[in-house]
């Protein structure tokens, strides 16, 4: 819950954050949260969180909550 908490968080302060700015220069991100198996071997980082999260962005459009 706690990462759910601090995606909205930060979704909401860049939206006030942008308010200010003009449309050029607004931070605009996707954040996801997965419960999933993430592997790491070393250098690589492999798991089904990651396929799923590689698949959420696709969709996602930058500052949606």
């Amino acid at each position: 819950m706690d990462a759910v908490e601090c995606a909205v968080t930060i979704q909401r302060t860049l939206t006030e954050h942008n308010a200010a700015l003009p449309a050029g220069r607004h931070l605009e991100v996707r954040i996801g949260v997965n419960l999933g198996h993430v592997l790491v071997d070393g250098e690589r980082i492999s798991g089904e969180a990651l396929d799923v999260a590689a698949l959420l962005q696709r969709l996602a459009e930058p500052g949606a909550s």
